[in-house]
């Protein structure tokens, strides 16, 4: 025997799904008319339908066109809000009395700094020439050594010169 449900033939055993009114057909009994979800069945479909334009108007709101892009949203806070505590559990290591004291830190650094200003600009001047090579300098070591013998030498004999004048005079006067 085989039966009728809506346009469908059935035979054989089996489930079907029934979500809409329907009429079911049995050969020599008669037709039955099946209703799913009985009287609340149109109560239910109006709410479904209030309930998928309140979910469209919460996607819409939020900038969104639907659930996959709302999960990903949330994935992605998800990540943000992990991210942002390590940040703080970074701050904490790196400035474990806080960010007054690290302000503060800062504050007499700079004034250090300004210090170190004040008194490098007290030093003389940079020169404009850079001093000799060493070349040079040796090289010039080298003549003012020897001019310096040579004044020693004719200092030495101008002092023998005075004591034998010193000593001419006193015999001459003595």
């Amino acid at each position: 025997m085989s039966l009728a449900l809506g346009e469908d033939t059935l035979s054989g055993e089996g489930e079907r799904l029934v979500l809409q009114p329907t009429t079911l057909t049995i050969p020599g009994i008669g037709i039955l008319t099946i209703a799913p979800g009985g009287s609340d069945l149109a109560d239910l479909a109006r709410e479904q339908a209030q309930l998928a334009d309140e979910h469209r108007a919460l996607l819409q709101k939020s900038g969104l066109t639907n659930l996959a892009e709302a999960e990903a949203r949330d994935l992605l806070h998800q990540q943000k809000v992990a991210e942002a505590k390590a940040a703080d559990k970074s701050l904490g290591l790196l400035v474990p009395k806080g960010l007054e004291a690290l302000t503060a830190d800062l504050e007499a650094a700079q004034a250090r700094h300004a210090e170190a200003g004040l008194a490098l600009g007290r030093l003389p001047a940079v020169p404009e020439t850079f001093p000799p090579s060493l070349n040079v300098a040796e090289r010039d070591f080298e003549s003012a050594r020897e001019a310096a013998d040579q004044a020693t030498r004719l200092l030495q004999q101008a002092r023998q010169g005075l004591i034998a004048a010193a000593s001419a005079l006193q015999a001459a006067t003595g």
